[in-house]
This record gives C-alpha cells, structure tokens and sequence, in this order.
C-alpha cells in the first residue's frame, strides 16, 4: 500500500498529555508538532488524513451539490471538469472514492473508467457512475466498464452520501 499525504504525526506531549485531549482545534493536515520530550517522540502515533473523493462532472453546479453534499462527512473533495481532468488528478491523488458522470464532452465517463480500470495503482479504486441516462443499457454498459455503483440524476443526496460513506468503510475495512 501506498503512503498517502497529508498524515499528520502527534505526540502525547502535543496532544496535551497522556490526556488524549488536544488544545485548540485540532490537528491540521501539513502541520507539525513541536516535541520536547524524546520519551514523547518515540510514543508518536499516525493520524490518517480524511478520505479523499473524487468529484468529475462537466457541469460545474453538479460538481457543487456533490461537493456540499458530502463535505458534511468531512472528505476532501478534488474536483475534475471533464475526463482527461479526471485522470490526471486520480493519479495524482489516488481517492478513496471516483463519482463520474457519464455524459461528458471529449472522453465520456465509460472512457475515464476503463483507463482507470486498467491502471494498476487505481483499478481497486470504488467508482460510482453518476448518469441523467435512465437507459437500461447505459447501466448495463457502465456496470460492464467496472463501475461499482450507477447512480441516476437527479440523486438524493441522503442516498449518495450513504453510497459513498459505505465505499470508505469497504477500502478502509480492506486494508486493515
């Protein structure tokens, strides 16, 4: 398994003690923690960087709603305007979770999939078709592609955090 960036180390010391609280808002992703004590340092312990989802629609109002929608779970969300976008930040940042719209102009959501289907760091990567199409067969033809979940515009977005919490839960039950 890869590093992933932005993991943030803590100390007891920095924490505030063998307390576990810590003083002020919390941890910030990039930060460090000045540690005095070397007994301290050597009880540092890893906190893992929200998961990160991968938002990749033409319209820019959708890539909104899916963003606001599932900021209220605490992701980091990278936003991509159109396929080749969406390939390029899916190598770059590797998300926990891809939501793909199907109808995009330049390379179509199927097209996105199958490369990242067929890219070795990314393959395992959980992504969900997002489509205005109620068209059985573009269901079919996106299942096919690799897709784990196809999901209809308009969406309840109660529903497409409850996907996309559930895909977290599997990647992350995975690869303890």
């Amino acid at each position: 398994m890869r590093a992933r960036p932005g993991l943030l180390l803590l100390s007891p010391t920095a924490r505030g003690g063998d307390r576990g609280d810590a003083p002020g808002p919390g941890p910030h992703r990039g930060g460090t923690s000045d540690v005095r004590d070397p007994d301290a340092a050597r009880a540092t312990r890893t906190v893992a960087a929200p998961p990160t989802v991968l938002v990749c629609d033409d319209e820019r109002a959708m890539r909104a709603l899916m963003r606001a929608t599932l900021e209220l779970d605490d992701y980091d969300i990278v936003e991509a305007g159109d396929g080749d976008e969406a390939i390029r930040l899916a190598r770059q940042f590797t998300p926990d979770v891809v939501l793909l719209d199907v109808m995009m102009p330049g390379r179509t959501g199927i097209e996105v999939l199958e490369e990242l289907r067929a890219d070795a760091d990314l393959a395992a990567v959980p992504v969900v078709v997002v489509t205005a199409s109620i068209q059985r067969e573009d269901r079919e033809r996106a299942t096919a592609a690799g897709a784990t979940a196809v999901v209809a515009k308009p969406f309840s977005p109660r529903e497409l955090r409850a996907i996309v919490r559930e895909l977290v839960r599997d990647r992350s039950d995975g690869a303890t």
